[in-house]
């Protein structure tokens, strides 16, 4: 039997081609009749980058030259497919191939996959992206800007303690919290205290917490005065001793001692003197729950109180969740406001100031390592 002639077969007749070169041929109509093209010209139409680029000359098989960027701009990427063995011009940089990027196909030639037509400087920024927020992620800084409120369990584990230690705070955002002896211990700040204190900064890398509630009531001081500051206080001195142990039992080992400045002494009113400390669990003041001062005195051009302090800026746990800060219930802090009241947070949101010797809520703030 005769062959038959190709002219006369159908299509699905034609023998199958299992992979195409860019010199292959392929049919095409162009209204006027049957003409023949080469495959790598569909994909140069596509997309002006989609060739098959000769690094020794620096021109693709149409004798077109290198796209500019990748000759010019040091910071261009390439993907490589791994086996390539020389480097891309502009001094740049190959990184590993998957379909849709650019890829060094051998060690003389180059090729983009012809799947995809992502503009190249979009790839060179994206894998940029990707690698400064994987790394970004694994810093205080990264955690301290997303609340998630997710529980974490019991009690903290070997693992959760080893990635506060290290600093990349692994699965733990803000908001994030641990139940231990019924109380919610939710985190509100990454690193707070990182590089303060007055002999050496503090190093050691901690998660800031808060408890959901205050954990019993107590007078600031036994009258209505201020006198010694909050460290003069019998809160510092004595009433919060309670809490010291509650926390320490649900942390223990793990609460981070380190130097504060507290207000030691009042003058009309208003802080006049104070002092480093060693500090692990103390009440919060003004700035940490709402970012300001709010009735604490400021200083008015002739007086300048002395309410200094390392405890400056507003815990990430409240600037995302400012219905976090009342929680609907009443509770100390420890600014002196005057002669005879401190600062407090009311059980209704409001910020304000009440005489010493009320018995309000004991909220603590500390930290673990």
């Amino acid at each position: 039997m005769s062959v038959i002639s190709i002219q006369t077969k159908k299509v699905l007749d034609l023998d199958e081609v299992l992979s195409v070169d860019n010199s292959d041929y392929m049919m095409i109509h162009d209204g006027a009749g049957l003409k023949k093209m080469k495959v790598g010209l569909v994909f140069s139409v596509s997309n002006l980058y989609q060739a098959v680029f000769n690094p020794a000359t620096g021109l693709d098989e149409y004798g077109n030259a290198l796209p500019a960027p990748a000759a010019v701009n040091s910071n261009f990427y390439w993907i490589s497919n791994g086996t390539a063995s020389w480097t891309p011009p502009g001094g740049s940089v190959a990184f590993d191939w998957t379909p849709g990027d650019w890829c060094i196909s051998n060690g003389t030639e180059y090729a983009r996959v012809p799947a995809a037509t992502v503009d190249i400087v979009a790839r060179q920024a994206a894998a940029d992206v990707t690698t400064q927020l994987g790394t970004f992620l694994n810093t205080a800084a990264g955690h301290n800007g997303i609340y998630r409120g997710k529980y974490l369990g019991g009690t903290v584990t070997t693992a959760q303690y080893a990635a506060i230690a290290a600093g990349t705070f692994d699965d733990m955002y803000i908001g994030d919290y641990w139940t231990i002896g019924g109380v919610n211990w939710r985190i509100a700040a990454f690193d707070y205290y990182y590089r303060c204190g007055d002999n050496a900064d503090l190093r050691t890398h901690h998660v800031t917490i808060v408890p959901d509630s205050a954990l019993y009531n107590a007078q600031m001081n036994a009258s209505n005065i201020t006198t010694g500051g909050y460290v003069g206080s019998a809160m510092y001195i004595s009433n919060l001793e309670q809490a010291k142990t509650t926390i320490n039992n649900a942390f223990p080992g793990h609460v981070l001692t380190h130097r504060v400045l507290l207000t030691n002494a009042v003058n009309n009113g208003k802080p006049s003197g104070g002092a480093w400390f060693d500090s692990a669990i103390e009440l919060m003041n003004e700035i940490m729950v709402y970012g300001t001062k709010i009735f604490s005195p400021l200083s008015d051009g002739t007086t300048i109180n002395y309410d200094y302090t390392v405890s400056k800026t507003q815990l990430p746990l409240f600037a995302m969740r400012p219905d976090l800060i009342s929680n609907r219930i009443t509770y100390w802090l420890r600014d002196v406001v005057s002669s005879a009241h401190f600062a407090y947070v009311n059980t209704a949101g409001l910020a304000s100031y009440l005489a010493a010797s009320y018995s309000l809520g004991v909220r603590p703030a500390f930290s673990i390592s």
